[in-house]
């Protein structure tokens, strides 16, 4: 019996915990409903029994609200998104403990009632672009407040500038992405617990003070992307809890100090975008702690600095990549043994490459628009860029290791490089750029086969600007591509037809080459080809039927004739550029390219077209150029030509035009109209008056 009566009791005060839990508090129930409809998401009323703490992101203890998450960051995200006020009624839910209403869409002021939460520890407000309200300065003294967030909600105004507006339970400030303005105020120190401040993409001006090395617990400081000048703080030297240091895109115009390697907990130090000269300290590339050195974008000079042989370092990216860098490449640089990622692009390093580099293992490296010259003997796993350099070969032994070939992006282009037979074991490798080098004969079938670890997988291959020749055949196994570029080589042959069966091709470049024979009906049977240029080959024939069309053609300079075929009208929903220049076309142009809505250029020149210009061709909304000029057109320019402000650029000289020039084609020079034409009249030509 006795045990009954404990299992009822016990069920009892079950029921009541459940109750307690779900019931909310008669003030607080009235107080969450007042703040959702003011939000936009509204929450209908009722007694003491609604059940708000039930609702989803809503949490409550003994019926008292103590969370409110509904953020459409969250995963998964609120229901609904906010699109109204902070009303004043969150300033009633004394037990509330933390607070979050990012990424939704609050507008207005934010409720300096906030500060009644004795108990709130964190807040979050960021990307709620339309608040829209100067820095609430009563929000940094909530007692309890352990965080608080409110990036990228349009905030402006100045930060305050007395102690007794900072909580010294403060551990986290997010501020970024605002316009705050002005310095920063000496008063931030008294927040003696922060742990990260973040003010990044803000309008602060002035010098970076010392006075934030007072605050001894910082671990990240982000100040990237304003308006500071002058020098770096060094007494930030003195931080040796800090972990992250972020002062890039300022206007900081200043030496780097050797000091700054007494900071022996930093992992990661971003001084890039400024203004910084001199030479990079040893002192720097030696710290122990050190896992992230970002340089790039500013005015460094010298040679890089020699790196000592140590097994203590743990630097493993670095970046001084546009910068002025002269010398020698820094042959110690292996002596960071945990690089994975290297760029040391865009300076004036003049040198070869030590080989000892293949003793890292790179995922990235870029060594590109440099003078560097010799033989590379250097790869990365994942990305590989040397353009714009002088080397003029590649170690076999390079690419022998198909675990080090670049498995996404190998790029050695404008550097003179004649043969592509080093370039193996690249199953993987997704874009290849060896154009703008002086690659002769044709191509290897260790360059294309993926049985023999060739780029049989690549998606975009650019062999430009080379001395390749032969025929197309090779590349028909290129399945995976979505681009192939040949421009300026010595391919003769014919336009393929098996073009079509490469399925995922976009940009097809084969422009100045010597091929010959008609164009491929089969070239346009898919409707992924979106860039086809075939210009300065030596093509003949007509224009096959344009079962699809892409949105750039190009087919000018070569020898194709006759009468541009009707189903040119395929394209008026997806051309922006045709270029049929420099070929023999006869006939009138047809009137259906008045149609062709999304036209930008139109280049028609040095043909046979007779005559006379189609009216309607005013009518695109879209054309930005029109060359009809040398042909053997007749009549009166249309009126409504000139009736689109769009059109940059017009040439219709080398025709036997007559009648006035419309009066909105004014604008355009005299060469517009001339040679010949000379029964045109009108400005900027003679007046018609005259004639």
């Amino acid at each position: 019996m006795a045990a009954t009566r404990l299992r009822v009791t016990a069920l009892l005060l079950l029921l009541l915990l459940s109750f307690l839990t779900l019931a909310a508090h008669a003030d607080d129930m009235a107080a969450v409903n007042a703040i959702f409809n003011a939000a936009g998401a509204g929450m209908s009323g009722g007694g003491l029994l609604e059940p708000v703490c039930s609702r989803a992101g809503i949490s409550c203890e003994y019926g008292r609200v103590v969370h409110i998450e509904y953020s459409q960051c969250s995963d998964p995200p609120a229901s609904t998104m906010l699109e109204g006020t902070l009303h004043s009624a969150l300033g009633s839910l004394a037990y509330l403990q933390t607070l979050n209403f990012s990424c939704n869409n609050l507008r207005g002021a934010i409720p300096s009632a906030l500060t009644n939460l004795q108990r709130l520890t964190a807040l979050d407000l960021s990307f709620n672009s339309r608040l829209r309200s100067r820095v609430p300065q009563h929000l940094f003294r909530i007692p309890s407040i352990h965080t608080l967030r409110i990036s990228n909600a349009g905030l402006y105004g100045n930060l305050p500038t007395s102690p007794q507006n900072y909580s010294t339970t403060l551990r986290h400030l997010e501020l970024a992405h605002n316009l705050l303005s002005d310095s920063l105020p000496n008063a931030l120190t008294a927040m003696r617990n922060l742990e990260s401040l973040d003010l990044s993409f803000n309008r602060f001006t002035s010098n970076i003070p010392n006075f934030l090395s007072a605050i001894n617990s910082l671990r990240t400081l982000d100040l990237s992307f304003n308006r500071f000048s002058g020098k770096l703080p060094w007494g930030l030297a003195s931080q040796h809890n800090l972990l992250h240091l972020k002062i890039a895109g300022n206007l900081i115009t200043d030496f780097i100090p050797s000091v700054f390697s007494q900071m022996s907990s930093l992992k990661l130090m971003d001084l890039s975008h400024n203004r910084l000269y001199n030479s990079i300290p040893a002192a720097i590339l030696n710290m122990h702690s050190l896992e992230e050195l970002h340089l790039h974008h500013n005015y460094l000079t010298g040679a890089f600095p020699s790196v000592a042989d140590s097994s203590y370092r743990n630097l493993k990216h670095l970046d001084v990549s546009h910068n002025r860098l002269t010398g020698d490449f820094p042959t110690t640089l292996h002596h960071l043994d945990r690089l994975t990622h290297i760029n040391l692009g865009w300076n004036r390093m003049y040198s070869s490459v030590p080989t000892n580099l293949r003793e890292l293992d790179l995922q990235h490296l870029d060594l590109s628009h440099n003078s560097l010259y010799g033989t590379l003997g250097v790869s990365a796993k994942h990305a590989l860029y040397a353009q714009n350099n002088g080397f003029d070969g590649v170690l076999a032994s390079v690419f022998s290791d198909a675990a080090k070939a670049p498995q996404k992006v190998l790029d050695l282009s404008y550097n003179l490089l004649y043969t592509l037979s080093p370039f193996q074991n690249m199953h993987h490798t997704e874009r290849v750029n060896l154009g703008h080098n002086s690659i002769e004969q044709g191509i290897p079938a260790t360059f294309l086969v993926d049985g023999a670890g060739g780029v049989a997988r690549a998606k975009h291959l650019d062999l430009s600007f080379n001395r390749i020749d032969g025929d197309l055949a090779p590349l028909r196994q290129l399945t995976a591509l979505t681009s192939l570029d040949l421009t300026w080589n010595r391919l003769d042959g014919g336009v393929p037809t098996w073009v079509s069966e490469l399925t995922g091709l976009r940009r097809l470049h084969l422009e100045a080459n010597k091929l010959g024979g008609t164009v491929p009906g089969e070239l346009f049977a898919r409707s992924t080809l979106q860039h086809v240029d075939l210009s300065n080959n030596g093509l003949t024939g007509p224009i096959p039927d344009l079962t699809n069309c892409p949105a750039v053609l190009s087919l000018a300079n070569n020898s194709l004739g006759g009468a541009l075929p009707a189903s040119v009208l395929n394209c008026r929903s997806t051309l922006t550029d045709l270029d049929l220049s420099r070929n023999n076309f006869t006939g009138p142009i047809p009137n259906v390219l008045s149609q062709f809505s999304f036209l930008n250029r139109l280049d028609l020149n040095r043909n046979y077209f007779s005559s006379s210009i189609p009216t309607g061709l005013g009518a695109l909304r879209s054309l930005r150029a029109l060359d009809l000029s040398y042909n053997h057109l007749e009549g009166s320019v249309p009126t409504d030509l000139g009736s689109r402000l769009t059109l940059k650029s017009l040439a219709l000289g080398g025709n036997r035009l007559s009648g006035q020039i419309p009066f909105l084609l004014a604008k355009f020079p005299r060469a517009s109209f001339r040679p010949d034409n000379w029964k045109l009249c009108g400005t900027p030509l003679r007046s018609c008056s005259m004639r």
